[in-house]
């Protein structure tokens, strides 16, 4: 079995059209790091551009997931050149390993990189995690909560995984729309976009398949705006444009608290 298409092509291809480069600057990987990609909207993706991102600096680098992916996308990390760590398999699905393991891969001293897919969102673009998500391993030094905009102005129970924990968290019904509001819920609380997130761990917002760039600075803001009741703010949010096939690469637009609107 394969992973469902997005609109765009299958998500390697999508990855293959990412400025891979740019998405690694603004995302200020380095050697040594720990990166665990939560939240919904593209995560393999971005997993995938990250990987050729990386690989490209030099980076010896590791796939894996603590959840669970299709086979083929495996493969198609594995095409990047990246070493692959999979479990075995789960169902149609390639099972993940354990965040000890994650944590053995991170004090290995070949590896430079390791990028985990930490989290699971049944294909939708938005979603509030339970209490036992995402799988995030101690060793984790940068957690991207990931946002898809094509889920904004659609109804919570149409657009999100897990909607009564979205609409929970915002006070709404799940009939009410994902708006920015109800976005800056999920980054105002502790068992939102921050939860089971390291303390040491840097956070970066990602807003994916950006179609307007006004809308999506305007919440990128909003979200460099919230604090949960710890303390914690996302370090900045990276914008990531949609891009049709046979377009130029996708547009990566950092935005950090200084770039804020007033």
């Amino acid at each position: 079995m394969r992973p469902p298409l997005t609109d765009t092509g299958s998500r390697a291809d999508v990855a293959s059209r990412m400025d891979a480069g740019a998405l690694v600057g603004a995302l200020g990987i380095g050697r040594g790091d720990v990166l665990s990609f939560v939240g919904a909207g593209g995560k393999t993706t971005l997993l995938l551009a990250t990987a050729r991102g990386a690989r490209s600096l030099g980076l010896s680098t590791v796939v894996t997931t603590t959840t669970r992916m299709w086979p083929v996308q495996a493969e198609d990390a594995r095409g990047l050149g990246v070493r692959v760590v999979m479990g075995g398999r789960d169902g149609a699905k390639a099972a993940g390993i354990d965040s000890a393991e994650v944590d053995r891969l991170h004090a290995d001293p070949t590896v430079d990189l390791v990028v985990v897919e930490a989290d699971g969102s049944r294909g939708r673009a938005a979603k509030a995690p339970a209490s036992h998500e995402p799988v995030i391993a101690r060793s984790t030094t940068l957690v991207v909560p990931v946002l898809g905009a094509p889920a904004l102005g659609g109804t919570i129970s149409e657009v999100c995984h897990r909607p009564g924990l979205m609409a929970g968290l915002a006070g709404v019904g799940e009939d009410h729309s994902l708006d920015v509001e109800v976005i800056a819920a999920l980054w105002s609380s502790a068992h939102g976009a921050f939860r089971n997130v390291p303390e040491t761990a840097r956070v970066v917002a990602v807003v994916n398949q950006v179609a307007d760039f006004g809308m999506a600075r305007h919440l990128a803001d909003r979200i460099l705006r919230c604090t949960t009741p710890e303390g914690r703010t996302a370090e900045s949010v990276v914008l990531v444009g949609r891009a049709a096939v046979g377009a130029g690469p996708h547009r990566v637009e950092l935005r950090e608290r200084e770039k804020m609107e007033s």
